[in-house]
């Protein structure tokens, strides 16, 4: 969570039950590739799990991460809001 992106990208997350790899790219600006690669680091950390559904991937929290730990991900949310960008549903 030291990477600016990252972090944005865990906080988006932490605001709705799930979210689309093209909703992230369109909230930071970024690559669709460079999101991706930081989105796959968060799953192998095991802060986040995936579902792909036709050609997208939904991102959520993972359910099992630590009361503490979502504590400090929604105190951030709440705190950085200039972190959070609208949520489009991009993916067509």
């Amino acid at each position: 969570m030291a990477d600016p992106l990252r972090l944005q990208l865990i906080v988006q997350t932490a605001g709705t039950d799930e979210i689309c790899v093209c909703d992230f790219v369109s909230a930071t600006g970024m690559s669709q590739p460079k999101v991706s690669r930081h989105l796959a680091q968060l799953r192998e950390y095991g802060l986040l799990l995936d579902r792909k559904e036709g050609r997208w991937v939904y991102y959520r929290l993972n359910p099992a991460l630590p009361d503490w730990m979502r504590e400090v991900i929604t105190t951030t949310r709440s705190h950085n809001p200039q972190l959070v960008k609208d949520q489009q549903n991009e993916c067509v």
